[in-house]
């Protein structure tokens, strides 16, 4: 009799046991796939393709952490439609989480990586409101990709000063013209700085941009 009770227990304790971790499991948060930042200062930049792919023994921290697809509803409203065309490709079943950072009144800084030009190439700060469970804004801040000679390089720098968020946003563009008529070729480079900052009305935050200057020279 005692054995019979031992077992029954035994059992119940294992049911009980799977029951509670499948729970656990089943309701992972959004947030839980992105780790926590506190420093005042981040740079994004977009790897090469090589360092995420070809590479047996990539970090975590540069490949990213797969956000379930069941999340895509997160990403409905502005710029979401960016970050939900990823292209499937082994491990990255659905967008790649990375930093995220505490605002106020529940809402949050994100770093994520989605699809961009050929590869999951871009990133995009994303403000996060917990209450409606909602990516309320995006703003690409990382991005590489070259094609026939031309290419396209943007990354950012985050800095946090009198607990206000400034991005630094510089892209690059390089494209090679061929002139036959001339007996020359000559290629255009393209620098673009732009400063957003992360402004707040009342419970609502997002990306303002404060500041655009535009270069070109030839070579």
């Amino acid at each position: 009799m005692k054995l019979k009770s031992y077992i029954f227990a035994s059992f119940t304790l294992i049911l009980v046991f799977l029951v509670y971790g499948f729970s656990v499991v089943k309701k992972k948060k959004f947030l839980d796939h992105f780790v926590t930042y506190k420093s005042d200062t981040l740079t994004v930049s977009s790897a090469e393709y090589a360092d995420i792919y070809d590479n047996a023994n990539t970090s975590l921290s540069l490949k990213g952490n797969t956000i379930d697809t069941m999340f895509n509803e997160v990403y409905e409203l502005e710029g979401g439609e960016d970050i939900r065309e990823f292209s499937p490709r082994g491990w990255e079943t659905g967008p790649l989480a990375y930093q995220k950072i505490k605002l106020d009144m529940g809402c949050y800084l994100l770093i994520i990586r989605a699809g961009g030009e050929y590869w999951n190439s871009r990133y995009h700060a994303c403000l996060y409101n917990d209450g409606n469970k909602r990516v309320t804004s995006t703003l690409p801040v990382a991005e590489s990709f070259g094609d026939a000679g031309s290419y396209y390089t943007c990354k950012s720098f985050f800095q946090k000063e009198d607990n206000r968020w400034s991005i630094y946003t510089h892209h690059t563009y390089f494209e090679p013209f061929d002139f036959d008529k001339y007996g020359m070729d000559s290629v255009q480079i393209k620098n673009v700085d732009v400063l957003s900052t992360i402004e707040q009305k009342e419970d609502h935050f997002y990306f303002l941009e404060k500041y655009r200057a535009e270069k070109t020279s030839w070579k």
